[in-house]
């Protein structure tokens, strides 16, 4: 009897043990890291770690599934031999744990193609460069970075082609600008410096020009380098009373020469323009150029054409019936104009654009009949006296400084054509026509007279332009030249 109570109690001491051994065995099993990236000739410790801390199997069987490339020892030392992926086990009973390995091949040093150092550019330059690596067959190159740290300055094109590490940078503009790689911890820099480029040469086409007041001619600068950093180009005349430029467009202004210069950085180029008076002009210094001779005449000898005010041409008959401008009537009380009157409110020929000037219609260019003021200021600013005791020709001589050797001659003897009854065609003096009619008269036009008379037994010469005659009385015209 004992002996079977004896049997039944370490029946049961055996079956407690059994129970207590299955209890404390790990109920799974972890590493470490689950994956990561080696250098190859790395070594890297895996640990493992189990859920029952008081587990009493604890031993761990490590494999790996490529140990050509990826090697573990029987602790969890793994070694990475070569380029390569590897699943390395860890098991212990029935838990099994691993880690995705990756053997590569390191970057060992990184640099631009130039170095790392300066480069200098100018603005428009163009430059192929590229990363260069050790070793060269590194196998962490796919995770290369570039960066631009001011692509204002110049900007940079890359996997150009089809390479991730071959680059086109373009200067933009003056300034500094960084281009910095980095793979595998490695990084370089490239400093790209874009550089002011002096200009060298400035030549102007062409590099003298002749030139008539008023004429224009357009200069050309051309700026060696063309990709200069400046390369704009200021203009300056040395004498702008003669010519003007803007643009290099020159306009003649007076007669005389003027220097024009064209500018570019520290160059300059100059075009030496001369200019000359146009036919039969003669400067007194006045605001206006006078013709040397009136209108329809070859020399100041003869009085040439006759016209009617604001008609452009001379004609045989001068009377209200034959005013080309006349609307209806046939005497000052009844007539109307189709241009230049109140209807209209126009005064002078420059708000017809000259239409009816008959200066500018036949010389062109920049002539015309002169203005009220302008007669007035030849007055005042010339010396007045007959050529000859004959009186028939008024000489007006500067007195401008700078041109007191300049005169124009004035026929006088011409009269005016006025054909209506009781009127004197054939009346001394010289009559001339300025080119507006009075504001509120839209009959009469205010005339330069010019003239030497007796009057009471006293010879008097006049030289007024406070007379009048009716518009399509027949009167001179001198021509004045307007710097416009």
């Amino acid at each position: 009897m004992k002996k079977i109570l004896y049997f039944l109690m370490a029946a049961l001491m055996v079956l407690s043990a059994i129970s207590c051994k299955k209890e404390k065995e790990p109920l799974s099993l972890s590493l470490s890291a689950n994956e990561f990236e080696m250098s190859v000739g790395e070594m890297r410790q895996l640990y493992p770690y189990f859920s029952s801390g008081d587990a009493t199997n604890r031993e761990v069987q490590w494999s790996s599934d490529n140990p050509e490339a990826i090697s573990v020892s029987e602790s969890g030392l793994i070694t990475a031999l070569k380029e390569g992926k590897a699943i390395v086990k860890a098991s212990c009973g029935n838990a099994v744990a691993s880690c995705n390995v990756s053997a590569v091949i390191p970057v060992q040093e990184l640099w631009f193609q130039y170095g790392d150092l300066k480069i200098s550019m100018n603005p428009g330059d163009i430059l192929t460069t590229a990363v260069r690596f050790t070793p060269t067959n590194a196998t962490d190159r796919n995770n290369f970075l570039l960066w631009n740290s001011n692509p204002e300055v110049a900007t940079m094109e890359t996997n150009v082609d089809g390479s991730p590490y071959k680059i086109i940078i373009e200067a933009k503009k003056v300034g500094l600008t960084t281009l910095t790689a980095e793979c595998g911890g490695k990084q370089a820099n490239l400093f790209v410096y874009v550089e002011e480029v002096q200009v060298s040469n400035v030549t102007l086409n062409p590099d003298n020009a002749n030139l008539t007041i008023g004429n224009t001619t357009q200069l050309t600068a051309t700026v060696t380098p063309t990709y200069a950093s400046v390369t704009e180009v200021s203009w300056a005349s040395s004498n702008p009373d003669v010519a003007t430029v803007e643009n290099g467009l020159v306009t003649a202004r007076r007669a005389g020469t003027a220097t024009i210069t064209a500018c570019c950085g520290e160059k300059s180029a100059t075009c030496a323009v001369k200019v000359m008076l146009p036919d039969r002009a003669v400067d007194l210094g006045l605001s206006v150029l006078w013709s040397s001779a009136n209108l329809g005449a070859a020399t100041y000898s003869e009085p040439g054409f006759y016209v009617a005010w604001g008609e452009l041409s001379a004609k045989s008959t001068y009377s209200w019936e034959t005013y080309t401008l006349r609307k209806s009537g046939d005497n000052d009380k009844n007539i109307t104009f189709t241009r230049y009157n109140k209807a209209d409110g126009k005064t002078k020929f420059s708000e017809y654009d000259y239409a009816d000037d008959i200066a500018r219609r036949t010389f062109g260019g920049q002539w015309r009949v002169p203005s009220y003021a302008e007669f007035t200021e030849l007055i005042s600013n010339c010396k007045a006296e007959w050529t000859d005791d004959t009186h028939r020709y008024m000489k007006f001589t500067s007195m401008v400084p700078g041109y007191e050797d300049r005169s124009v001659y004035f026929y006088a003897d011409g009269g005016f054509k006025f054909d209506n009854p009781g009127d004197n065609p054939t009346k001394r003096g010289g009559y001339y026509w300025t080119c507006a009619r009075y504001k509120s008269d839209e009959i009469h036009v205010p005339l330069l007279w010019i003239s030497y008379h007796n009057y009471h037994g006293e010879d008097r010469t006049s030289i007024s332009l406070s007379g009048s005659l009716p518009r399509y009385a027949g009167c001179l015209i001198r021509p004045v030249w307007w710097y416009n």
